[in-house]
C-alpha cells in the first residue's frame, strides 16, 4: 500500500496501478471527476504512466508500448498485509459501482472545464444583439481643406447607436441601493441622471423595473441603455479592413496598427478599434500583445487561444523576444543625459536588475525587504558595440554623432555569420526603475523613488531596462530618430526613460512634450476646432486615451441633465424606449461632429513598433512593417 487518503488507496499489481475504496459511490465520484486523467507512478519508483479513458486503463512501459487492462482489473483485490483481512462483500461492492457506472447507469460528475457552459445571465430585455453600427471613411478635413501634419490622412467615423452597458452585481455593491452604486461607481453622469434613468426604465434589474430605493442582491445582472458616441480614429486605407496587413499564417495575423487606434475595445472606444475592424474578415481573432493607444505599428494576433496563448508565453520570455522600436525625440540624444554611468565597472545589470544575494532569513521584516529591492533595481547607463561588448573608451557625445541607417543597426543585432552591414554601430543601454502611480488615470512615472513609502515600493516599483541606437539627427528641427529595444516590458517604458534622459518623444503630450511640435498649421486647426466645439480649453487626464478632455469624454453636468430631462416625457406608445434615449441625449445636445473632436485630441505619437523577432518551438520568426514618413528625415 503507498497511498491512502479519505477512505482511498492504491497499490502496484504487476506493474499497473489499482485504486481501491470502502465506499462504492466514493469510488464513482472519484472516476467521473478523473474521466481524462493521467496518474505519474515515477513518485513511486515504477517509472510508469497510469492513461485512464471510459473503456479501459493502461500502462505506458518505457518504450511506450500500451499494456492493456480491463474495467474488471478495479474490482482486483488488494495483497493481503500482515493484520489486514479482505472483505469480499467490499470488494463487491466497488466493482458492481464500476460496471454500474460503465453501463451509464450512474450520471458522470462535473464536466471538464472546457466543456463547462461557463456564460453568466444576460439580459433578455435589453440586448446588443441587435446593433446597427453605421460607419464611413473620410479624410481629415476642416472647412473642406485638408488638416497638415496628420500621420494619417484618413479617420473613420461611426455613427452614434444605442448601446446597453451589462454589468454583474458586485460583493460591495450587494445590500446598497440601485441609485447609490451608480452615482458613486460611474461618474460620468450626475446623480440627477440615474434617478431620471431609473424611472424611466433606461436602468434595469434583471429585466425588471425597479425604483429608486431598490437593493442590489448578488445575483443581479445590471442593464443600463444609453446613446454611445465613439471618438474618430485613423486607418490606413478606405476598403475593409482598413488596416495593413504585414503577413498571415495558419496561425498568426500581423498588422501595422495606426496611431489613435485601441488593441480592444476599452473606453469609449468599441467598434472603433482594432479587434472589431479585423474580426469580421479573419473571424475571432485573440490578443498576443499590445500597443498604447497613440502608438502605432506591428501588432501580432493569434487566430485560435491556444496559439494566442503560446505566443504570449514566448514573448512575455525575455530571452525569445526580441523587440525593435522607432522614436523621434527633441534635442540631440543622448547629450541631454545626466544620469550616472557603469561604464567603468566591470559588471553590468541583467534586466535592470543587479545581482545581489538576499538573505534568506529576512522574509519577514520589511525593511530589510525594501533595503534588497532598492539595491537590486539599477540605475544608469553604459554603452555597448554592436557585439555586446562593454566600450569603456565610449562617451556620450560620440554616440551623439552616429548616423546609421535603420537596416544597418537591424543587421547589427544579428548573429556574426549573419551579419551583412553592421558598420560602426554602439548601443546606448539605460537601467532605471518605474512604476504605475494611477492605474485609473494611467500615470506612470520613472526614477529612484527615495521618498516613496516601503509599502508602496515594494507593490508598485519594477525594475525597468532600455537599449538605444541613433539613427540620425535633424538639426533644423533639433530632433533625433532613434532606435528603442525594451529588454523589459513595462508601462510606458520607453516614453519614461526616453522623458527621464532628458530627450522625450518630441510630440509625446504626456511625457514632456509638445503634441504640435513642428505643426503650427495643425496647432492652428486645432484651435479653431476648440472654438467651434465651446471648450474652455481645460487640461484633460494625463492617460494615452485623450491629451484632451472633449464632449462625451466629460461627464454631464446638473444643467445638462435637467435640459435633457425638461423635455417631453416618454410615452411608450409613442416611441420606443431607442427613439427617447436619442431624442434626450446629452451628447447629441452638446456636438455630434467627431471630427472636430479628433482635432483636438493628440492625433498620434512618434513612437513605433517595428519588428518582433521571436523563438519558439526552436524556430525564429521575425515580422516586420515599414518605416513611418516621421522617420525619414
Amino acid at each position: 500500500w503507498r497511498y491512502r487518503k479519505q477512505g482511498m488507496a492504491s497499490t502496484i499489481h504487476r506493474g499497473t496501478l489499482f485504486f481501491y475504496s470502502r465506499s462504492p459511490k466514493f469510488a464513482c465520484s472519484f472516476r467521473s471527476r478523473c474521466p481524462a486523467a493521467s496518474f505519474c507512478i515515477d513518485r513511486l519508483k515504477r517509472g510508469r504512466w497510469l492513461r485512464c479513458s471510459e473503456a479501459k486503463y493502461s500502462t505506458l512501459n518505457s518504450h511506450g508500448a500500451p499494456a492493456e487492462t480491463s474495467m474488471e482489473s478495479w474490482a482486483i483485490s488488494p495483497p493481503k498485509q500482515a493484520g489486514q483481512s479482505s472483505s469480499t462483500s467490499q470488494q463487491a461492492e466497488v466493482s458492481d459501482a464500476v460496471n454500474e457506472e460503465h453501463h451509464g447507469k450512474i450520471k458522470r460528475g462535473m464536466k471538464p472545464r472546457s466543456k463547462r457552459n461557463r456564460k453568466r445571465p444576460r439580459s433578455t430585455v435589453l440586448s446588443n444583439d441587435d446593433l446597427k453600427i453605421v460607419s464611413k471613411i473620410v479624410p481629415l478635413s476642416m472647412d473642406n481643406e485638408p488638416v497638415p501634419g496628420a500621420l494619417t490622412p484618413l479617420v473613420r467615423l461611426v455613427e452614434p447607436y444605442v448601446y446597453t452597458f451589462l454589468s454583474h452585481a458586485k460583493a460591495r455593491w450587494v445590500g446598497r441601493s440601485i441609485l447609490d452604486v451608480y452615482a458613486s461607481e460611474f461618474g460620468g453622469y450626475p446623480r440627477s441622471y440615474y434617478e431620471t434613468a431609473i424611472q424611466h426604465g433606461r436602468i434595469l434589474v434583471s429585466d425588471e423595473k425597479v425604483d429608486l430605493t431598490y437593493i442590489i442582491k448578488g445575483n443581479d445582472v445590471l442593464c443600463h441603455r444609453v446613446h454611445r458616441h465613439e471618438p474618430a480614429v485613423a486607418v490606413a486605407s478606405d476598403q475593409p479592413p482598413y488596416i495593413n496587413i504585414v503577413g498571415e499564417t495558419e496561425t498568426l495575423l500581423a498588422v501595422d496598427k495606426p496611431a489613435t487606434l485601441p488593441v480592444h475595445p476599452c473606453g469609449g472606444y468599441h467598434q472603433n478599434s482594432l479587434m472589431p475592424l479585423l474580426e469580421p474578415i479573419y473571424n475571432k481573432l485573440y490578443t498576443i500583445h499590445r500597443l498604447d493607444r497613440l502608438t502605432s505599428g506591428l501588432t501580432i494576433l493569434g487566430k485560435s487561444s491556444k496559439e494566442a496563448q503560446i505566443w504570449g508565453k514566448a514573448i512575455k520570455q525575455r530571452e525569445n523576444c526580441e523587440k525593435i522600436y522607432l522614436a523621434r525625440v527633441s534635442g540631440h540624444f543622448p547629450a541631454n543625459c545626466s544620469v550616472p554611468t557603469f561604464n567603468d565597472g566591470d559588471e553590468i545589470p541583467v534586466y535592470g536588475e543587479w545581482n545581489v544575494r538576499e538573505n534568506e532569513e529576512s522574509d519577514d521584516i520589511p525593511e530589510t525587504q525594501v533595503k534588497a529591492a532598492r539595491n537590486r533595481n539599477a540605475y544608469g547607463y553604459w554603452i555597448t558595440d554592436a557585439d555586446g561588448s562593454l566600450a569603456g573608451d565610449k562617451s556620450l557625445s560620440d554616440l551623439s554623432n552616429m548616423s546609421n541607417e535603420v537596416d544597418g543597426l537591424l543587421d547589427s543585432l544579428k548573429s556574426a555569420d549573419e551579419q551583412t552591414n553592421a558598420g560602426n554601430v554602439y548601443w546606448l543601454h539605460f537601467s532605471c526603475p518605474v512604476r504605475v502611480a494611477e492605474p485609473i488615470r494611467g500615470v506612470s512615472m520613472s526614477g529612484l523613488f527615495e521618498d516613496l513609502d516601503n509599502e508602496k515600493y515594494l507593490k508598485t516599483v519594477k525594475p525597468a531596462q532600455t537599449s538605444f541606437s541613433v539613427v540620425g539627427y535633424d538639426k533644423k528641427s533639433d530632433s533625433t530618430i532613434v532606435m528603442c529595444r525594451p529588454e523589459t516590458g513595462r508601462t510606458h517604458q520607453i516614453r519614461l526613460h526616453l522623458e527621464h534622459l532628458g530627450h522625450s518623444i518630441a510630440n509625446d503630450p504626456n511625457y514632456g512634450g509638445d503634441m504640435f511640435f513642428e505643426n503650427p498649421l495643425g496647432k492652428a486647426a486645432s484651435e479653431k476646432a476648440r472654438i467651434q466645439l465651446g471648450e474652455d480649453g481645460k487640461a484633460g487626464s494625463h492617460d494615452d486615451s485623450s491629451a484632451l478632455l472633449v464632449n462625451n469624454e466629460s461627464a454631464a453636468t446638473v444643467s445638462e441633465v435637467e435640459r435633457s430631462t425638461d423635455s417631453e416625457p416618454w410615452d411608450k406608445d409613442k416611441e420606443t424606449l431607442s427613439e427617447f434615449i436619442e431624442r434626450t441625449c446629452i451628447w447629441c445636445a452638446r456636438c455630434n461632429d467627431p471630427l472636430l473632436e479628433y482635432l483636438v485630441r493628440s492625433p498620434g505619437i512618434w513612437l513605433h513598433a517595428l519588428q518582433y523577432t521571436i523563438h519558439t518551438n526552436g524556430e525564429k520568426h521575425s515580422f516586420r512593417t515599414s518605416v513611418p514618413e516621421w522617420a525619414k528625415f
